[in-house]
């Protein structure tokens, strides 16, 4: 019928690693101890797949013309395991880890920090504990995803990940347990153009002025369900270029809302600021929100009649 089979074992996560152009010699050496390694179960003598593999058998594939190390885990069909995340991986050659929705329990190590070369980073949907190490703040390559999202990490968000300056779409924290406040230094990813999420945290006190030097935010600023107090910074209508999603709800905001917030005049959708404490008047400035064609929230408040 020209179906293919199906995999015989169900792959849980995996790790691209890419080098330079090597001798198609070498990379046939490199392809003998691949085989070597799922024939054994070992990674003996291939220092590229020298990762703490927890018994499970390790899939290497190597390239002729690009020495390409893909480490897939493997388990037995049916099988529902939990594991931590790896270690030891290559330094110079790990650019990207994809290891979202695994299962993966422990703390982060603080040997991720020493991949250096990582451009993306996606750990989200796991069941990772403990505090976020200040060593990822090493990860100053990471561009276009740094996902920590749905876990449950807690205590402080490292200030030291204001150095991501390269940080240009995604950086998620979404549903977690972190607490105390929101470090200023995140005012500096001003390359973020899409995604902000610290959203459904324990972040309490006030909102940094200095993240309304994200403006070339176009989508997804989102604050909301955390414990953030005071008012809300005039510096937010900085964030002219958002279209979707500026989202403060379900926090304890007071005072009045800034008439600055009126700049933000290419909203399409989701002005929420419901479930707050914010009183006064409504600005007339927010009537210059005219493109938002889909939740306008301000209830549950204690705005003037």
């Amino acid at each position: 019928s020209g179906t293919m089979a199906p995999h015989t074992a169900d792959t849980i996560a995996t790790i691209t690693c890419r080098t330079t152009m090597v001798h198609p010699g070498f990379a046939a050496h490199r392809r003998r101890q691949a085989h070597r390694a799922l024939r054994t179960g070992s990674t003996k003598g291939n220092p590229s797949a020298r990762v703490r593999s927890g018994g499970k058998a390790l899939a290497v594939s190597v390239s002729a013309a690009v020495f390409v190390t893909t480490l897939t885990a493997l388990m037995a069909p049916g099988t529902v395991r939990a594991v931590p995340l790896p270690t030891g991986l290559p330094i110079s050659a790990t650019t990207s880890i994809h290891l979202r929705s695994q299962r993966r329990t422990g703390t982060i190590p603080t040997e991720l920090g020493l991949l250096t070369r990582l451009t993306y980073v996606d750990i989200a949907e796991n069941w990772l504990t403990g505090p976020m190490p200040t060593e990822l703040g090493l990860l100053t390559l990471v561009n276009s995803s740094f996902s920590l999202g749905s876990n449950l990490l807690s205590l402080a968000i490292p200030t030291e990940l204001g150095k991501l300056i390269r940080m240009s779409y995604g950086f998620w924290l979404y549903s977690n347990s972190l607490s105390s406040t929101i470090p200023t230094q995140l005012g500096q990813l001003v390359k973020m153009s899409a995604v902000f999420d610290l959203s459904s945290n324990s972040l309490s006190l006030a909102i940094p002025t200095e993240l309304g030097q994200l403006d070339k935010m176009s989508e997804a600023f989102q604050l909301n369900m955390n414990r953030l107090g005071g008012a809300v910074p005039t510096e937010l209508g900085q964030l002219e270029s958002l279209i979707y999603q500026m989202n403060l709800g379900s926090n304890s905001l007071a005072e009045t809302l800034p008439t600055e917030l009126g700049n933000c005049r290419h909203l399409a959708t989701t002005f929420e600021m419901a479930m707050n404490k914010i009183g006064g008047a409504i600005p007339t400035e927010l009537g210059n929100l005219l493109e938002i064609t889909s939740r306008f929230s301000l209830s549950d408040n204690s705005l003037a009649s």
